[in-house]
């Protein structure tokens, strides 16, 4: 894999998260509620239920990651590379066709 020009992969990824964060505001006030409450299946959440789970996530990890950064005394290299761990669980979440296969 190439490596990635750090400062613009964290300007991507900002811009990602302001796109979804702004898909999901969207969604969530022109949607009735009885929709977001439904799933499709027993034992599947709902959207309202995803969207907690990830807040919550979010709540817990996002302060623990921006001590660590803060604390860590170096700084960002130039390019950054991914590790093939960390690339294998990043291309078996994004979507293919439109659609996430590994949830």
């Amino acid at each position: 894999m190439n490596p990635l020009n750090t400062a613009i992969l964290l300007k991507q990824l900002k811009e990602s998260s302001i796109y979804l964060l702004d898909q999901v505001t969207r969604i969530t006030e022109h949607l009735p509620m009885a929709m977001l409450e439904k799933n499709d299946g027993d034992g599947r959440w709902n959207t309202l239920q995803v969207l907690e789970h990830l807040n919550t996530y979010y709540v817990y990890y996002l302060p623990i990651i921006e001590e660590k950064i803060e604390n860590s005394g170096t700084h960002p290299q130039v390019n950054f590379h991914p590790g093939w761990l960390g690339a294998y669980f990043t291309r078996m979440m994004q979507p293919k066709d439109g659609i996430v296969q590994n949830k």
